[in-house]
Protein backbone atom coordinates (compact mmCIF):
# COMPACT_ATOMS: atom_id res chain seq x y z
CA UNK A 1 0.00 0.00 0.00
CA UNK A 2 1.50 3.74 -0.60
CA UNK A 3 2.18 5.77 2.05
CA UNK A 4 -0.30 9.11 1.83
CA UNK A 5 0.44 12.43 1.31
CA UNK A 6 0.25 14.02 4.25
CA UNK A 7 -1.14 17.79 3.85
CA UNK A 8 -3.27 20.82 5.49
CA UNK A 9 -6.41 21.48 4.49
CA UNK A 10 -7.63 25.48 3.84
CA UNK A 11 -10.80 26.94 3.45
CA UNK A 12 -11.76 30.41 3.43
CA UNK A 13 -15.31 30.50 3.71
CA UNK A 14 -17.59 33.27 2.81
CA UNK A 15 -21.26 34.66 2.23
CA UNK A 16 -20.53 34.24 -1.49
CA UNK A 17 -17.52 32.29 -2.24
CA UNK A 18 -15.55 29.29 -0.76
CA UNK A 19 -12.03 28.89 -1.41
CA UNK A 20 -10.18 25.30 -0.94
CA UNK A 21 -6.60 24.67 -0.56
CA UNK A 22 -4.55 21.97 -0.17
CA UNK A 23 -0.76 22.34 1.64
CA UNK A 24 1.73 19.59 1.64
CA UNK A 25 4.11 19.91 4.82
CA UNK A 26 6.85 21.83 2.08
CA UNK A 27 4.65 24.28 1.77
CA UNK A 28 3.66 23.06 -2.26
CA UNK A 29 -0.07 23.90 -2.94
CA UNK A 30 -1.40 21.03 -4.39
CA UNK A 31 -4.92 21.86 -5.56
CA UNK A 32 -6.30 25.21 -4.93
CA UNK A 33 -10.56 25.84 -5.53
CA UNK A 34 -13.04 28.60 -5.75
CA UNK A 35 -16.86 27.41 -5.12
CA UNK A 36 -20.04 29.14 -4.52
CA UNK A 37 -21.03 28.68 -0.99
CA UNK A 38 -24.18 27.85 -1.63
CA UNK A 39 -23.57 25.00 -3.93
CA UNK A 40 -21.09 23.49 -1.56
CA UNK A 41 -23.79 23.78 1.55
CA UNK A 42 -26.67 22.52 -0.93
CA UNK A 43 -25.25 18.85 0.03
CA UNK A 44 -26.29 18.60 3.34
CA UNK A 45 -25.11 21.39 5.84
CA UNK A 46 -22.28 23.22 5.99
CA UNK A 47 -20.32 19.97 8.00
CA UNK A 48 -21.33 17.43 5.09
CA UNK A 49 -20.63 19.86 2.46
CA UNK A 50 -16.87 20.77 3.29
CA UNK A 51 -16.12 17.38 5.03
CA UNK A 52 -17.53 15.82 1.44
CA UNK A 53 -15.47 18.07 -0.74
CA UNK A 54 -12.33 17.71 1.03
CA UNK A 55 -12.60 14.11 1.22
CA UNK A 56 -12.95 14.23 -2.53
CA UNK A 57 -9.74 16.41 -2.80
CA UNK A 58 -8.02 14.31 -0.38
CA UNK A 59 -9.31 10.89 -1.94
CA UNK A 60 -7.38 12.68 -5.66
CA UNK A 61 -4.28 13.09 -4.05
CA UNK A 62 -3.99 9.92 -2.24
CA UNK A 63 -3.40 12.51 1.28
CA UNK A 64 -4.37 12.77 4.69
CA UNK A 65 -5.31 15.18 6.22
CA UNK A 66 -3.10 16.29 9.27
CA UNK A 67 -5.46 19.98 10.16
CA UNK A 68 -7.68 21.83 8.89
CA UNK A 69 -7.49 25.63 9.20
CA UNK A 70 -10.95 27.17 8.23
CA UNK A 71 -11.26 31.17 7.34
CA UNK A 72 -14.58 32.75 8.51
CA UNK A 73 -15.74 36.42 8.53
CA UNK A 74 -16.00 35.66 12.32
CA UNK A 75 -15.22 36.93 15.79
CA UNK A 76 -12.87 33.57 16.68
CA UNK A 77 -11.76 33.18 20.44
CA UNK A 78 -8.40 33.06 21.25
CA UNK A 79 -8.57 29.18 21.79
CA UNK A 80 -9.22 29.18 17.32
CA UNK A 81 -12.39 26.77 17.91
CA UNK A 82 -14.75 29.14 19.34
CA UNK A 83 -16.54 31.31 16.90
CA UNK A 84 -18.38 34.34 19.01
CA UNK A 85 -20.53 36.04 16.03
CA UNK A 86 -20.36 35.80 12.49
CA UNK A 87 -22.29 39.14 10.81
CA UNK A 88 -21.85 38.00 7.39
CA UNK A 89 -22.97 34.46 7.62
CA UNK A 90 -26.29 33.22 9.09
CA UNK A 91 -25.08 30.75 10.67
CA UNK A 92 -27.63 28.48 13.22
CA UNK A 93 -26.06 29.38 16.88
CA UNK A 94 -26.63 25.46 17.10
CA UNK A 95 -23.96 25.01 14.09
CA UNK A 96 -21.55 27.50 15.20
CA UNK A 97 -21.18 26.20 18.60
CA UNK A 98 -20.38 22.56 17.69
CA UNK A 99 -18.63 23.26 14.13
CA UNK A 100 -14.84 22.63 15.43
CA UNK A 101 -16.30 19.35 17.16
CA UNK A 102 -18.18 18.38 13.90
CA UNK A 103 -15.35 19.28 11.65
CA UNK A 104 -12.83 17.31 13.57
CA UNK A 105 -14.51 13.86 14.13
CA UNK A 106 -15.81 13.81 10.40
CA UNK A 107 -12.29 14.46 9.02
CA UNK A 108 -10.45 12.98 11.84
CA UNK A 109 -7.88 15.93 11.98
CA UNK A 110 -7.34 19.33 14.19
CA UNK A 111 -9.22 22.15 13.19
CA UNK A 112 -8.80 25.77 14.29
CA UNK A 113 -10.32 28.96 12.87
CA UNK A 114 -9.14 32.20 11.60
CA UNK A 115 -11.10 35.52 11.33
CA UNK A 116 -11.35 36.91 8.42
CA UNK A 117 -9.87 40.09 9.49
CA UNK A 118 -11.20 42.96 6.55
CA UNK A 119 -14.86 42.33 7.16
CA UNK A 120 -14.64 41.37 10.62
CA UNK A 121 -13.22 45.14 11.47
CA UNK A 122 -15.60 46.72 8.89
CA UNK A 123 -18.47 45.16 11.15
CA UNK A 124 -16.76 46.09 14.63
CA UNK A 125 -16.25 49.46 13.89
CA UNK A 126 -19.80 50.01 12.62
CA UNK A 127 -20.96 47.92 15.64
CA UNK A 128 -18.98 49.34 18.58
CA UNK A 129 -19.32 53.00 17.02
CA UNK A 130 -15.89 53.80 16.27
CA UNK A 131 -16.03 55.64 12.84
CA UNK A 132 -14.95 58.83 14.42
CA UNK A 133 -11.58 57.16 16.06
CA UNK A 134 -8.56 55.67 14.63
CA UNK A 135 -8.39 52.11 14.31
CA UNK A 136 -5.40 50.11 13.72
CA UNK A 137 -5.48 46.89 12.81
CA UNK A 138 -2.50 44.21 12.61
CA UNK A 139 -3.08 41.13 9.84
CA UNK A 140 -0.90 38.35 10.52
CA UNK A 141 -1.13 35.67 8.15
CA UNK A 142 -1.59 31.80 9.35
CA UNK A 143 1.22 29.62 9.43
CA UNK A 144 0.56 26.20 8.38
CA UNK A 145 2.87 23.76 10.09
CA UNK A 146 2.40 19.76 9.40
CA UNK A 147 3.99 16.79 11.62
CA UNK A 148 6.89 15.25 9.23
CA UNK A 149 7.11 11.96 8.67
Amino acid sequence: MQKRLNVVAGVDMGATHIRFCLQTAQGEALHCEKLRTADVLAGGGLVSGITLLIQQLLDRYQARCCGLVMGLPALVGKDKRTIISTPNLPLPPEIVRTLADELEHSLACPVEFSRDVNLQLSFDVQENGLQAQQVLARISAPVWALPSG
